[in-house]
């Protein structure tokens, strides 16, 4: 059991790389901190709540026995602090794959809004709040992670990435050989936790690797589409004012057409300039829309704008960021095509305010206007032209500004992509130094086996050279097993009646059985002496005990080592035989050695 004991702490030695043999629990609950951080701002707490909420857990659990003054209890809080990092990593994976899958997937339904149609089917999505049942055995957990594995190897991993499959796979396989030996084994659990974790990690990567394949191109055709609906959206805006155009042109025909007939159609003229007066009302309606439709498209651009920013600051959810990303770019689209309507619709007020001037002043040389209304008319079209005037320059005020805080945000999103960037240049060292302990942790992982294996040789050697001296031991005198071990019985003809020195006969037969115990240094022995019943039991214990420290001292003469045996009398307390014959009393006058 005690060599069991060893080889248990040395495979969970081996189990963790060199550096982290080396860490304190205090060094892996910071690693464990840095990981989950890292997991979070990737949006794990939402999109991998269970293994997020584990790993946390873990943390919690390594914290509050980090100083513990036991230093079993700060171990056990080291493993606690490794798994949190793991799960940590793997919940990091799995963030990073459904945010990709829901954004693909909303670019896939952005795509068929717009029209269009997507190839790719949508993308499967893992529920976020998975339940991690793994049982409460050892054997169970074992079970679990090998079903994650499972899945792992049908989904293709072993094929994207065979460097993390053969490490959960090695690390299965020895927890179950663990297993075998200790039913309950906190080391056989954490292989199969190291194990699971890093199927996870890898399934979760391969995932998101084939979604990251497919994704630039239907962004690519999201934006070709919007714009396509932008046009579609301008251009049928343009066919509408060219046919309220129209309708003005002929209306303007109608009315030079009936100023050629005479005062009898008089009446049928000023009908025709109250449809002009409606024209003009209507230009200058859809001026007032246009312009507040263009205000509400600046304001919405900006709070998109601060949610974009607040979004990138927190990266606590891509997907969120790519959406509002695709918003802004819509919203500047629209606003662009508001402007030009803007622009269109005052320069048309433009036209008409001079085309009206410019009737006003022929009806003046004509003379068949009233001189006061014309006067009127004129200062009205003078009051109009001074508001558009103030409308034109409030607008180029407002889409200068708009061109100053579009460049401000973007100034700000440069910022804050260059410490995006530095900060991803910092994953990537650590991210190098992950791998480069797990390959000290694979060549710590071979040198295992191969002690391992050497380990197995020796003590198939040794269970060899134990059944060779027993078999040798069964020929020098008689022998047994029982619960106590291997027994060997030194019969009464060693020593005369009430004596304790050993016959010179029998000597050679303790020679002969010292020298199979000196080939076995791993035994322990304990030699026991035994009287029958004739004499004191207070004699008899005496004898005892000095026959068993005569044998000892034979042993010890001839090679057995001090510290690997010791001696005991029992007197006449463990007969074998009756005492009340010669033979039985004979049988009970002995000295056994105890070998385990």
């Amino acid at each position: 059991m005690k060599l069991v004991t060893r080889i248990l702490v040395l495979t969970l030695a081996l189990a963790l790389p060199v550096s982290a043999q080396q860490r304190t629990a205090t060094d892996e609950i910071a690693r464990a901190e840095f990981a989950i951080s890292e997991a979070e701002r990737a949006g794990a707490a939402v999109y991998a709540k269970s293994l997020y909420d584990e790993a946390m857990a873990r943390l919690a659990s390594a914290r509050q026995n980090a100083t513990h003054q036991d230093r079993q209890v700060r171990e056990a809080a080291r493993l606690d602090a490794l798994e949190a990092n793991l799960a940590a990593e793997a919940s990091l994976a799995k963030a990073r794959w459904i945010a990709t899958a829901r954004e693909a997937n909303d670019l896939r339904e952005e795509i068929l809004r717009f029209g269009g149609s997507a190839s790719a089917p949508a993308a499967m999505i893992e529920e976020p709040n998975a339940p991690l049942n793994r049982g409460t055995s050892t054997e169970d957990r074992i079970q679990y992670s090998a079903q994650v594995i499972d899945t792992a190897r049908e989904a293709g991993v072993a094929g994207s990435d065979p460097a993390a499959m053969k490490q959960a796979e090695e690390f299965i396989t020895t927890a179950r050989t663990i297993n075998r030996s200790q039913k309950e084994s906190d080391t056989a659990e954490y292989l199969a936790y190291a194990a699971e974790m890093a199927a996870r990690e890898a399934y979760y990567e391969m995932q998101r690797r084939e979604i990251e394949g497919i994704a630039p191109g239907l962004r690519l055709e999201r934006t070709r589409l919007a714009e396509v609906a932008q046009q579609r959206a301008a251009e049928e805006e343009r066919a509408r004012r060219e046919q309220a155009e129209r309708e003005a042109a002929a209306l303007r025909e109608q009315l030079e057409t009936e100023r050629a007939g005479t005062r009898v159609r008089q009446a049928e003229i000023d009908n025709l300039r109250v449809a002009l007066a409606e024209n003009e009302r209507r230009l200058q309606q859809q001026f007032t829309t246009d312009r507040e439709a263009r205000i509400a498209a600046e304001a919405r651009l900006d709070q998109l704008a601060r949610q974009y920013e607040q979004a990138f600051m927190s990266r606590n959810d891509p997907a969120e960021m790519e959406r509002l990303r695709r918003q802004i770019a819509d919203q500047q689209l629209a606003l662009g095509v508001l402007q030009e309507r803007e622009r269109t619709s005052e320069q048309k007020m433009q036209e008409e305010i001079l085309r009206l001037r410019t009737e006003l002043d022929a009806e003046r040389r004509r003379g068949s206007t009233n001189l006061e209304a014309i006067d009127e008319r004129e200062d009205l079209l003078d009051q109009r032209l001074r508001e558009l005037d103030q409308l034109r320059q409030d607008r180029e005020t407002a889409e200068q500004r708009r061109q100053q805080a579009e460049s401000a945000f973007q100034d700000r999103i440069a910022t804050l992509e260059t410490q995006a960037r530095a900060s991803q240049e910092q994953r990537v060292v650590l991210e190098q130094q992950v791998q480069a302990e797990r390959a000290r942790a694979a060549q710590a992982e071979a040198e295992l086996a191969r002690i391992r294996e050497e380990t197995a040789r020796r003590e198939e050697e040794q269970r060899q050279r134990i059944r060779q001296m027993e078999e040798t031991l069964s020929g020098l005198a008689e022998t047994r097993r029982d619960e106590r071990g291997f027994i060997v019985t030194l019969p009464g003809i060693f020593f005369d009646v009430g004596k304790s020195q050993i016959k010179a006969g029998s000597r050679n037969t303790l020679l002969r059985i010292a020298e199979q115990l000196r080939a076995n240094p791993q035994l322990t022995i304990l030699v026991e002496g035994h009287t029958d019943s004739t004499g004191s039991e207070e004699l008899n214990q005496r004898l005892s005990e000095a026959r068993a420290a005569a044998v000892l001292d034979v042993l010890v003469q001839n090679g057995v080592p001090q510290n690997q045996i010791s001696a005991v009398g029992k007197g006449e307390g463990s007969p074998i035989a009756t005492n009340d014959t010669v033979a039985g009393r004979q049988q009970n006058r002995r000295v056994e050695l105890v070998l385990r």
